[in-house]
């Protein structure tokens, strides 16, 4: 699995000058997982339309192609009342990836499914935040585990990995403070 950083934040950057690239360094899916937003001093967060930025992504791991981080550049002024721009991933809860009966059981597919499903427990961790500024569950929200395309598939390979995202989605489950009423709408 190649979702290698331990949690997720959003990256912050407090603009300078227009046409600035602004980094983050998260894993992610690409498009359909990133949002860009402008926060005011008084703390209002603005979506900023897609057609205002474009990403530059950085290198790619896993079989399935997953993209490491990149750079946000606008192409268009940031708002006057701009503070802050927060670069943040909100990966789509969708399943759309097939498992057929009797059918092929790829690899590339196993992992990138495992990797989403990493993504959105960091991403629901983050959200569920701890008031008291320790961390947001206790266990590493990570999966260093390697499924090979020309190796042994091992189904205690797979136990593991979904026993650890099970025990995770747990852990976030019983978190005592939650930032957010709507977790889905974030």
């Amino acid at each position: 699995m190649t979702v290698l950083t331990i949690n997720y934040e959003p990256a912050f950057h407090t603009p300078t000058v227009f046409g600035e690239r602004l980094r983050f360094d998260y894993p992610t899916i690409g498009n359909e997982a990133q949002e860009v937003y402008e926060i005011t001093f008084d703390g209002v967060r603005t979506l900023v339309s897609l057609d205002s930025y474009f990403i530059e992504y950085a290198g790619e791991t896993g079989l399935r192609k997953l993209l490491t981080g990149g750079r946000v550049i606008f192409t268009v002024p940031y708002r006057e009342d701009t503070f802050v721009i927060s670069i943040e991933r909100n990966t789509p809860i969708t399943q759309l990836s097939d498992f057929n009966k009797f059918g092929d059981f790829s690899m590339d597919t196993i992992e990138f499914v495992m990797d989403k499903i990493t993504m959105i427990l960091q991403e629901i961790a983050y959200r569920k935040c701890n008031k008291e500024g320790g961390p947001y569950v206790t266990t590493e929200i990570t999966q260093l585990v390697d499924f090979y395309a020309y190796g042994p598939f091992r189904a205690s390979t797979l136990d593991f990995v979904i026993d650890k995202a099970t025990a995770i989605a747990l852990e976030i489950k019983l978190a005592k403070n939650d930032c957010s009423n709507d977790l889905e709408n974030t």
